[in-house]
C-alpha cells in the first residue's frame, strides 16, 4: 500500500502543520530559517515519520539570499514591497539577511523516490507559483491528491506582497491545475487594499 506522503513548504512556527500532518504515513517540512528549522527538529526529534528539512524551496538547487523579519515574523526569498508595507500598515523589520540552501522540490522527490503525494502543502511568501510549477509532470499525471497554496490578488497598478521577479496571482495557479483539479476551498475577505494573498484548496479530479 502507498504510503500518503505530506509534502509542506514553509514549516514557519508549525502553526497548520500540526493538523497537517495528521492521516499522512511520511512526512517532509520544509523551513529556510535556521532558528525555527532547528525548533521544528527538535519538536519532532522522536517522530521518524517526520523529516524536517533546512532549506528554501525555490525551482533551483542552489544557494540564495534569505530575508529574516522581526522576529521570525515572516521570512522570504525576497523583501516585502514598499507598496505592501504601505497598504497593510505593518511594521516587519529586516533583522537578517543570510545565505543559505535552495531546493528544487520535484529534483527532491526524484532523488528519494517520491512518486505519488497526498498533500502539497505551500506557503512560500510569494513563491508559490514558481515552485509549483516544478511539479508539472506530477500534476498532469494527476500525483499529487491534494494541493494548497497561498496566491495574491491582482490589482491594476499595485505591486505584488514581495518585490519578485514572478507572479504569484490566482490566475496562474488555474492556468496550470484546471485541467486535473478542482478547487475546494478559498479562505477569501472582504476586498480591501490591504488584503494581498489567501490560501486556495485543490483536490484532484477523478
Amino acid at each position: 500500500m502507498q504510503n500518503k506522503i505530506l509534502i509542506y513548504l514553509g514549516l514557519h512556527k508549525m502553526g497548520s502543520f500540526v493538523s497537517a500532518k495528521t492521516g499522512h504515513d511520511l512526512c517532509y517540512g520544509f523551513e529556510a530559517n535556521p532558528r525555527l528549522a532547528k525548533i521544528a527538529e527538535e519538536t519532532y526529534k522522536e517522530q521518524s515519520y517526520v523529516k524536517i528539512i533546512n532549506a528554501a524551496v525555490s525551482d533551483k538547487n542552489g544557494e540564495a539570499d534569505f530575508f529574516i523579519y522581526d522576529p521570525d515574523s515572516s521570512s522570504s526569498l525576497s523583501p516585502f514591497s514598499d507598496s505592501y508595507l504601505k497598504n497593510t500598515g505593518v511594521k516587519f523589520e529586516l533583522k537578517e539577511k543570510i545565505k543559505i540552501p535552495t531546493i528544487n522540490i520535484y529534483d527532491f522527490c526524484i532523488e528519494n523516490n517520491i512518486t505519488e503525494i497526498e498533500t502539497f502543502f505551500s506557503d512560500l511568501e510569494g513563491n508559490d507559483y514558481t515552485v509549483l510549477k516544478t511539479m508539472k509532470p506530477f500534476i498532469k499525471e494527476k500525483r499529487i491528491r491534494y494541493i494548497q497554496c497561498e496566491v495574491e490578488i491582482y490589482k491594476s497598478g499595485r505591486d505584488q506582497c514581495h518585490n519578485l521577479l514572478n507572479l504569484n496571482y490566482k490566475a496562474l495557479f488555474d492556468e496550470l491545475l484546471d485541467d486535473n483539479y478542482v478547487v475546494i476551498f478559498e479562505s477569501k475577505h472582504e476586498d480591501t487594499i490591504n488584503y494581498y494573498h489567501y490560501d486556495v484548496l485543490w483536490k484532484v479530479k477523478e
